[in-house]
């Protein structure tokens, strides 16, 4: 379709395989692939700024790539979701200072008047926040400052702009994604940067600005911040609460007193996840077994044997009940090890076969025992004295990643992957809040396909 919308053509020639669809929440929602060039009518709309549909929504090319190579021409296109387009929805003018706001005056601010057509709606309830300085913006940056104020959620219908409160923004589907059964390979990561365990909370007003049921106060959990420190939030405010002790607890009900925790799975489908699906994850190495969040896809849905990608997100597991099952399985792949013979240079005893590798920054130990393989990696620089252990009994189909908090008197955490063709490397050591420990990357490379 043209940017006009007066013209409508289908367009043809597209390799399917490479049609992709990439949501990732908040953030972005796109469509890319590639076309072989052809002399229709469909063919020559693709071009910057003119629109797609694809299921009910619209989407504007934003790149295209003409490419020629083994004699065939063909044209790669990504085009943004329409939604995103409100980027260019300005308020110039500025509500100055901070300024006791509903969620419904803000998206008024943001939106009354614009000429691309945006409209809104809420769906839940909200109480009044104090914004500062808002408006000068476009409605894009407006709603990511009324996202962090609100704590809500924002999708798009096309153009229309649709606010949710967390609660109603969930809602829990009959998938189960289970490891080894539903995916081959799964990847965890812990993020503490969202973590607020205390507040400032201001109540109502009287008309002079003064307090009018109880003095502005702080708001905090203890235990969230004996174990991370404290990490201070946005000031609380509702001014339908008259006491005190409803106050507090209605503050401390928005804490995030935890690191998240988000999830990465293969996924071989061609379903679209709704927007605010749960669906329950069961990863018994880890003992997590729960309800989590989609949060991002990358869909081939017209190649299903393509590997694409379903991310997840959870603010439940507990990181010190997962940093325990993995020191488990890492303490049972010690003993497994140690339950063989005494390892040289080089060599083969009871069906044990180990090497020994001398690397810049440490000393390397793998062995085969029984068909699983078991990996030791003694860094001195960034790891004294710690153990990385993983068993790997088969070689993988895919390149398979994975991770183990090594302990001792600071935590770290040693993700590793192993590729398709036999290549061990640890590519990243960090600390348990997921700061880099160390520059030097690979760590460890190693060829460990004679074992596998």
């Amino acid at each position: 379709m043209d940017r006009q919308r007066h013209y409508k053509a289908i367009v043809q020639g597209i390799d399917w395989e490479t049609f992709c669809a990439t949501w990732e929440k908040g953030n972005s929602y796109q469509l890319d692939f590639t076309v072989y060039v052809t002399n229709s009518y469909g063919y020559s709309l693709l071009t910057n700024e003119n629109i797609l549909e694809f299921r009910g929504q619209q989407y504007v090319i934003k790149t295209y790539n003409p490419q020629y190579a083994d004699g065939y021409n063909t044209l790669t296109i990504s085009a943004t979701h329409i939604g995103y387009e409100c980027q260019y929805c300005f308020q110039a003018a500025t509500k100055s200072g901070d300024v006791n706001m509903s969620i419904k005056d803000a998206l008024h601010w943001l939106f009354d008047g614009n000429v691309k057509g945006f409209s809104w709606e809420i769906r839940g309830n909200f109480s009044n926040r104090t914004l500062t300085d808002f408006g000068n913006c476009d409605a894009k940056t407006g709603l990511a400052t009324i996202q962090q104020a609100w704590g809500c959620d924002v999708t798009f219908d096309n153009t229309h702009v649709i606010v949710w409160a967390h609660n109603r923004y969930l809602h829990k589907t009959n998938q189960t994604i289970r490891y080894e059964h539903d995916t081959d390979q799964i990847a965890l990561t812990s993020d503490s940067t969202g973590i607020v365990n205390k507040v400032y909370c201001v109540g109502a007003q009287d008309d002079n600005n003064k307090p009018k049921y109880f003095q502005p106060f702080w708001s905090w959990n203890q235990d969230s911040i004996e174990r991370w420190g404290e990490k201070v939030g946005s000031v609380y405010t509702n001014d339908k609460v008259t006491n005190q002790g409803a106050m507090d607890a209605a503050a401390k009900a928005t804490m995030q007193l935890n690191p998240s925790f988000s999830i990465q799975v293969t996924y071989y489908g061609t379903a679209f996840p709704a927007f605010g699906s749960q669906v329950y994850l069961e990863v018994l190495p880890l003992d997590v077994k729960e309800w989590v969040e989609v949060t991002g896809y990358k869909i081939y849905p017209f190649a299903p044997e393509q590997a694409g990608e379903i991310d997840l997100n959870s603010l439940k597991p507990n990181i010190l009940s997962i940093n325990r099952s993995l020191q488990n399985i890492v303490g049972e792949a010690i003993a497994r090890a140690a339950a063989g013979t005494s390892t040289g240079s080089a060599g083969t005893t009871n069906n044990t076969q180990s090497n020994q590798y001398t690397i810049a920054n440490g000393i390397v130990n793998v062995e085969k025992n029984s068909n699983a393989v078991t990996i030791d990696c003694r860094l001195t620089d960034v790891t004294v004295g710690k153990l990385m252990c993983f068993d790997q009994s088969y070689r993988p189909s895919s390149d398979k990643t994975g991770s183990v908090i090594v302990s001792g008197t600071v935590n770290n955490i040693v993700s590793w992957q192993v590729s398709k063709d036999g290549t061990f490397e640890v590519t990243a050591i960090t600390d348990i809040e997921g700061k880099a420990v160390t520059a030097a990357i690979p760590l460890v490379l190693l060829n460990i396909s004679y074992l596998i």
